[in-house]
């Protein structure tokens, strides 16, 4: 489950990836069901919540609008055609979609794709135009823009992490956590920036520097809080709190069963847990 900036819907996924909804996040009532790709890999919201972003295993790309849950024509400067019927097509870009996420900058006037094809590209979200493309050693599997926009964080299938400035497409900084990156994420003011990797390590690092400033140990699943001060993590039926400064565990849950997702509330009040077919919201 994917929520709005506001908090106000919520995108529902199934387990398979086949069936994807919007829903009133206060009500848990569908209001659109989209048709997107088959199954469906991932996906982001804009900024303001009025655009979704979707991922697909089909390798595109797709742009819809949230209230009515059509998908958007991308793209003024290339128009696509029905050729029976001369009507306009939403725009698909095939070649941006050999990846895995994407990541819209906070002003909403900048996209970042990471692809298979070993390179991250940004994008003029309006025009579908390329403005950068950013070289990798290896399949690129994630893509984050710091607070502010002026910096893109990219991870590749190596163990490396880098910090660039996108309009220039220069690379300022690599940094090794060690293994793997699995989860990134800046502070809300953008001067550090915090991995989680496959060695269960929560990486903080000074942003300026590259040096790390702290790390924390995770269990088996784990989730940042959208004001990146908590770190949910969970093994089998046990979710835990920890604060990100410190590691010390703030507080201790137990599910039902297993958990398979964890998803904060855009606020950061609220914890959402699923085990099965049961969710639970919890306190922060």
């Amino acid at each position: 489950m994917l929520f709005s900036p506001d908090g106000t819907v919520a995108l529902a996924i199934t387990y398979t990836g086949t069936s994807t909804a919007l829903l009133h996040a206060a009500s848990g009532t569908e209001f659109a069901r989209l048709e997107p790709h088959r199954p469906f890999r991932s996906a982001t919201f804009s900024p303001d919540g009025k655009r979704l972003l979707s991922y697909g295993a089909d390798r595109t790309v797709r742009l819809w609008d949230v209230a009515s849950g059509r998908e958007l024509p991308w793209g003024t400067r290339t128009r696509l055609l029905d050729a029976a019927t001369g009507r306009e097509q939403p725009w698909t870009e095939k070649v941006a979609a050999w990846g895995w996420t994407a990541s819209f900058s906070p002003s909403g006037s900048q996209l970042a794709t990471a692809s298979v094809d070993e390179t991250v590209r940004v994008w003029d979200p309006v025009s579908g135009q390329e403005t950068a493309r950013l070289p990798h050693d290896g399949p690129a599997s994630m893509v984050l823009f710091s607070p502010d926009g002026s910096l893109l964080v990219t991870v590749s299938d190596g163990q490396a992490v880098r910090v660039w400035e996108p309009h220039a497409g220069r690379e300022l900084t690599s940094l090794n956590p060690g293994s793997v990156a699995t989860m990134i994420t800046f502070s809300p003011d953008g001067t550090r920036l915090i991995t989680c990797g496959k060695d269960q390590m929560a990486w903080v690092w000074d942003v300026a520097s590259g040096k790390v400033v702290s790390q924390v140990r995770y269990d088996e699943r784990a989730v940042f809080s959208p004001d990146r001060t908590q770190l949910a993590t969970g093994r089998g039926p046990a979710v835990r709190l920890l604060d990100l400064a410190t590691g010390m565990e703030l507080a201790r849950m137990a599910h039902t069963g297993p958990v398979s997702a964890m998803v904060f509330r855009p606020d950061s009040a609220l914890l959402a847990t699923r085990a099965g077919r049961t969710v639970a919201l919890w306190t922060t």
